[in-house]
């Protein structure tokens, strides 16, 4: 049976206190601090997975601010997870 590191009973010692002191990430939109799980589901080729379907979704986990549902500043390649379309400023 797992125990929760901050709710259990076993003592996490200098791994609880690293964590609890540590910096929280806040939202770069609106300032929150919390954060909640979301997915973006892509469509991929079965081909490219391996399977005989014509596709396969493949549900991908992310963060996002529980208050705009900016995602969290850690994703990397977040536009590109999204499928949005970024362009380049013309210099």
């Amino acid at each position: 049976m797992e125990t929760n590191l901050f709710t259990g009973n076993q003592d996490a010692g200098p791994v609880k206190k690293a964590i609890l002191d540590s910096e929280n990430y806040q939202c770069t939109r609106c300032g929150s601090r919390t954060f909640k799980e979301a997915f973006v589901i892509k469509k991929v080729s079965g081909v490219v997975m391996g399977v005989p379907k014509d596709y396969v979704s493949v549900p991908i986990p992310l963060l996002v601010c529980d208050h705009c549902g900016l995602p969290a500043p850690n994703i990397k390649d977040v536009n590109r997870l999204l499928g949005n379309k970024t362009t380049t400023p013309q210099q």
